[in-house]
């Protein structure tokens, strides 16, 4: 045991000495930026672009770019997709190559392209910088647990526990955010349009407001007034809201797994699933103008409160004001708030019907009155141009969105991707198991699938982004399920899967529309080649997990066969 402890220790100390030799590898590619600068004539045009530097690390690096294109026969100018005036500079962040395209006045184009050279997508490089920094995480994990540094008493305590998830939080958010680049906001008018329009002028007066981007102004107000205060861009005001949003939830969500377990690695590994999901972390940091980042903190201040209520003899009235005001606030912010105060209506009606006691009745309708308000008043207070919705105010569509065949069957296959690392987990004992424990909130839970389900079948065409609303039913139930223990074969293998499916330190594509809808994998009721593959996938983890099990369980069979053997 002391020789394990031992080289628990010196993996500990090789950790960080890895962690540095990779961070060296890395910078010292960079430590003398290049540019480059290209000069063209053209139909009479004189173009002149540059870049710099076009030799970075990680996808999340701007680059700055410099043009200038002079000529009597040319019409339009774009840098990287968006229009522009004939000279200028930019900063691009979106990890495509940087490219000027000009249109002349006869109908023909060019395209000018700098190639650019990023650490990790040099074959070379990357293999080298990631046989570093992987073994350092190996070393990391395996110190921590040969050394049973975990049980020491200092760890035992609830402030150092918290201090230590916090600092992950921090340094995982930041880490992540070097490895994604940015969305490209001139390409498309989607939602962060509307977003960034709210930030810049106001919701009062603003007559270019879109339903329903119009009746969620907390975030965008919130980075507006951030980024006046600081005298930046809204921009800025954007990445700050984001980044307190994920490393909230990051907390809050092993607070509220530990609701749920003794075991405080397992509410670690509850933690780190969400940080490696696509569309809890990393999406939001690839567009930082969405909302969900501070929806999810809301949603886990409101069910923590849920959670507490159910529990404490006192304090019921202080866990409801919570849960009433966050889900009337997250209204503001995003639709899926609302879920808090919706299951604890659903108690107290449950429990008026049980008792008869008039109290719980009133109790509810309150409820459901508060959030009613909030849900209507902003949309009789903030004018807004035109409707985006995608169901109609009269309903009049509900219809074709029930009836849309492949659309259900995306929304399904992306409820499946999402609940992917408590998929490779689930085994028919263990699902028994859990039906059992989670007692009293069965019907919560229950009622939470069917509502972010429904939302999600109303909500619009980004599929994946709505059925990660899901997340607390799957912290509540891995935390709950790794609680009774688990083989850490099965916890690894679950954990790999799920970064490597989510493609966790790869760059959104935005080369075409085409591999960013791909990238989704589920959007609306496309299906292409690549949700195909991508489903394969999915099924392919799931036949491993299923392999591994049937091995450990060969193996444990033999060695229960060579003890008792040894016995006799």
């Amino acid at each position: 045991m002391r020789s394990r402890r031992i080289l628990g220790f010196a993996l500990l100390l090789l950790a960080p000495y890895l962690l540095f030799a990779a961070v060296g590898l890395i910078s010292e590619q960079t430590q003398r930026p290049q540019s480059d600068t290209l000069t063209d004539r053209l139909k009479g045009a004189a173009i002149t672009f540059s870049a710099y530097p076009v030799n970075t690390a990680f996808n999340g690096d701007c680059i700055h770019l410099q043009w200038n294109v002079t000529g009597t026969f040319v019409q339009e100018v774009y840098i990287v997709d968006a229009p522009s005036m004939g000279s200028g500079e930019m900063q691009n962040c979106d990890g495509t190559t940087p490219r000027l395209r000009v249109v002349f006045q006869d109908g023909t184009s060019h395209t000018w392209t700098i190639p650019v050279h990023r650490t990790f997508d040099d074959p070379n490089t990357a293999l080298r910088a990631w046989l570093l920094l992987t073994p350092s995480v190996v070393c990391l994990i395996a110190g921590v647990w040969l050394s049973r540094i975990y049980q020491s008493r200092l760890l035992s305590r609830p402030a150092v526990q918290i201090a230590l998830v916090v600092a992950f939080a921090v340094g995982w958010v930041v880490v992540l955010d070097l490895f994604t680049n940015s969305l490209n906001i001139y390409r498309y008018v989607w939602d962060h349009y509307h977003y960034i329009d709210m930030a810049q002028n106001g919701i009062r007066g603003n007559e270019a407001l879109v339903a329903p981007y119009a009746y969620r102004p907390i975030v965008p107000l919130l980075a507006g007034v951030i980024g006046r205060v600081s005298e930046r861009s809204v921009l800025a005001g954007f990445r700050a809201v984001t980044y307190a949003g994920l490393i909230s939830q990051l907390v809050l969500i092993y607070v509220l797994a530990r609701q749920f377990t003794r075991q405080q690695w397992a509410a670690w590994v509850v933690m780190l699933v969400a940080a490696i999901s696509t569309y809890h972390v990393k999406f939001l940091l690839f567009d930082i103008y969405r909302p969900d980042s501070l929806a999810f903190t809301l949603i886990l201040i409101g069910m923590l409160a849920f959670v507490r209520r159910q529990r404490s003899v006192g304090g019921a009235v202080f866990y409801t004001l919570i849960i009433l005001i966050t889900s009337a606030l997250g209204l503001l912010v995003r639709e899926f708030c609302a879920l808090p105060a919706a299951l604890l209506a659903a108690r107290l009606l449950l429990e008026f019907v049980r008792t008869r006691r008039l109290r719980p009745l009133l109790e509810a309708l309150g409820i459901v009155a508060v959030i009613g308000l909030a849900y209507w008043l902003p949309q009789k207070l903030i004018s807004v141009g035109r409707s985006d919705q995608f169901l109609s105010s009269d309903l009049s569509n509900l219809w074709d969105i029930v009836s849309n065949i492949p659309r259900s069957f995306n929304i399904l296959l992306g409820a499946a991707i999402y609940l992917l690392p408590l998929l490779v987990l689930l085994t028919p004992p263990r699902a028994r198991r859990l039906w059992a424990r989670l007692g009293d909130h069965r019907l919560d839970m229950a009622l939470y699938v069917v509502i972010v389900l429904a939302l999600a079948l109303v909500g619009g065409s980004d599929i994946v982004r709505f059925v990660v609303y899901l997340f607390v039913p799957v912290i509540i139930l891995l935390a709950l399920l790794l609680d009774d223990g688990m083989r850490p074969a099965e916890v690894i293998y679950a954990l790999l899967a799920t970064a490597v499916y989510n493609r966790i330190l790869s760059p959104v594509p935005q080369e075409s529309l085409e591999a960013y809808l791909d990238f989704y994998i589920v959007w609306f009721d496309r299906t292409s080649p690549v949700t195909w593959l991508r489903a394969g996938e999915l099924l392919l983890w799931l036949a491993g997990a299923f392999a591994l099990r049937r091995w450990i369980a060969k193996d444990q069979t033999a060695a229960d066969a060579e003890t008792i053997e040894r016995r006799v």
